[in-house]
Order: C-alpha cells, then structure tokens, then sequence
C-alpha cells in the first residue's frame, strides 16, 4: 500500500500524484468509457471534486457497507499487487485517455477511479436526462448503488472497474507499441 500516492503533500496538485491530478484522470477516464456523461457534467459544471474526492480519500469506506468495503479492498490490495509486479519487472503501462491521450503512467489509485467512474456510470440516466441540472450532483454524492440498490450489486460495479482498468491498460500499451512502430519507420 505504500505505492498509493499521498494526494494532499503539498506541492503534488502541481502534477499527476495530487488529489486534483486523479480527479482530472477520473474525468478523462468517464470520457473514455461513456462520452456524453462526461460531456453533460462538464456543460453542468459538475466536476469529480464535487463528487468523488470523499470516495477516493476513504476507498469508498464511508460511502458503503462493511461487507461492500471488504470486497472493494480486495480489490485495492489486488489491483496494487498487480501495479507492484509490473513495476518489478518493468512492464508498467499508461492508460489512454480521451482520444487516446495517455494519461502520464499507470497509478496505484487506477482501480479505485475506475470503481469511482463505474459508480457514476449508475446515474446515466439522470445525467443525461434533458432536464437533468445541478440537482444532479446530489444524486452523484450519494447515488443509490452505494448502499442498499439490489439492482448494482458491488460485485458487478467491482467487474466494471476491473474490466474498465484492464482495457484501459490493454489500449496504453497498443497505443506505445504503435507509436514505437511509427518511430522505426522514419
């Protein structure tokens, strides 16, 4: 655990390992993943600070039950073994970001925003409802999956974001090797 960035040193805001580094690469994940979300917060001015700074922070404890928190640390502990052992052996990746923008280099804290953005990703509707407003962020602070919504089990958001971190670092590396290909040729 000792890899997880210290998001409030001072000084590290200036670069990608502050808290307000991860909630600009939360937002360029949510762009990745579903477009019009992203779009529709950002022209409501609903940035991931409003929403998602108290799940970064706590990895999600004080937003879920303790059965839910258990399985979502697992997921933490697993996700930063698999970080620690490609950093051994020298295979870190980077993650793309909207438009195949890479996202500086893979993070420790990659599981826990795509578990952030899969969360997000339950409110679609009201999102993206025409009359859809600040109102919004509300449900974003406290969405109904994180709790009691059978509907979103935390097993299918805990596949979500696994699924989500393994295709973002499946498309960061397509994207270096292809730009390792296109340097050869000149």
């Amino acid at each position: 655990v000792s890899t997880v960035p210290d998001l409030f040193m001072q000084g590290s805001n200036q670069n990608q390992t502050g808290m307000l580094g991860a909630m600009a690469r939360l937002h360029l994940m949510l762009q990745r993943v579903d477009r019009p979300v992203a779009v529709k917060l950002k022209r409501l001015g609903i940035s991931p600070e409003f929403y998602a700074v108290g799940w970064v922070v706590s990895m999600f404890s004080q937003a879920l039950p303790l059965p839910d928190v258990c399985r979502v640390w697992d997921g933490v502990v697993a996700s930063l073994y698999r970080y620690e052992v490609r950093q051994q052996k020298g295979q870190s990746r980077a993650l793309t970001g909207g438009r195949g923008v890479e996202m500086d280099k893979e993070s420790p804290l990659d599981y826990v925003l795509c578990l952030a953005c899969a969360v997000v990703l339950t409110c679609r509707e009201a999102i993206l409802s025409p009359k859809a407003d600040m109102s919004v962020m509300a449900q974003l602070q406290q969405p109904a999956c994180l709790g009691q919504c059978p509907s979103v089990p935390i097993d299918t958001l805990v596949a979500q974001a696994v699924h989500m971190q393994e295709t973002f670092l499946q498309q960061g590396l397509a994207s270096r090797q292809q730009k390792a290909k296109g340097g050869r040729k000149r």
